[in-house]
């Protein structure tokens, strides 16, 4: 049996777990979240929600993974609960739908910043086999690195991980700080939705979808558990850690980006992150966020 090299510490699995969640949808899920439910309270109830249920079920993933140290996260949970017939099918589910389309969702997203990038800069935008290409070169690159071993990899993910904090930390900051181009007003206008009823509760289920995409990855330090040092203590306080330091940048995210554009901008623009810095500091604003996001 393959002996894993415990090489990852808590630091390494911090950065993992806010690697996985800070990505492609804090920045590209607004607008949507925000086109479904029309009103700025339930697109921070939205939001709440979703990191509600994301620490509930870090909670419970703490609890498993001190309980059952090994590698593979989910797949080793189900194999003790049910059996290997329903682990198997959750590892190829895993493999064929959960994790592929979320890399290709993230790899894509990457490709429509360096777009805005391009559209900034040259006034025009990539063609669909250029965006195809760019995000299966960008998904190659990526596994190449992983290729390198868990100890070099791990290392990459701080770096990513600094990145993406600093570039979600960049945009609380100047749009909270802009009081020039920001106006209050947009916290409140509007404020509720013009009525109640089972549309505004579907509506609010259905924009779950996207604060969850948002917040989904966190469980992704658990698949190495045998690659973490003190797998039981590191991985619980990673996950404590991770989840709830990445809830607390969303937040302050999401009143940034409310701060410097109304509720109809959010909902008009995919690039919500470049919109709220363009207002900010102008094309150089943009394009300097732009940069930092497709990082992430």
């Amino acid at each position: 049996m393959t002996e894993y090299k415990r090489d990852l510490g808590l630091k390494e699995s911090v950065a993992i777990v806010i690697s996985r969640i800070i990505g492609s949808g804090i920045f590209r899920t607004p607008a949507p979240i925000m086109a479904l439910v029309g009103c700025t309270s339930l697109f921070g109830l939205v939001w709440i929600i979703g990191g509600i249920i994301t620490i509930f079920g870090a909670v419970i993933y703490a609890e498993l993974t001190a309980m059952l140290p090994k590698s593979g996260g989910p797949y080793v949970f189900l194999k003790e609960a049910y059996g290997p017939y329903i682990a198997f099918i959750r590892g190829w589910a895993m493999f064929f739908v959960s994790e592929t389309a979320s890399i290709v969702a993230v790899a894509l997203v990457f490709t429509e910043y360096l777009n805005a990038i391009w559209e900034i800069t040259m006034g025009t935008q990539f063609n669909l086999p250029v965006t195809f290409a760019i995000s299966l070169i960008t998904i190659w690159g990526l596994t190449g690195i992983n290729l390198f071993g868990v100890n070099i990899s791990g290392k990459f993910q701080v770096i990513f991980s600094t990145i993406k904090v600093g570039a979600v930390g960049a945009i609380i900051g100047m749009t909270l700080t802009s009081f020039s181009t920001g106006n209050v007003h947009n916290f409140v206008n509007p404020l509720w939705p013009e009525s109640f009823g089972w549309e505004t509760v579907l509506a609010v289920g259905a924009a779950l979808r996207y604060s969850f995409f948002a917040f989904s990855g966190w469980e992704g330090a658990t698949y190495m558990a045998e690659e973490v040092k003190d797998p039981q203590r590191t991985l619980p306080l990673s996950l404590f850690f991770g989840i709830g330091g990445v809830t607390l940048l969303y937040i302050g995210t999401n009143l940034g980006y409310l701060y410097q554009l109304n509720v109809q901008e959010i909902i008009e623009n995919k690039w919500v992150a470049t919109a709220a810095m363009k207002v900010v500091l102008g094309a150089t604003g943009g394009v300097l966020i732009s940069v930092a996001v497709a990082i992430n």
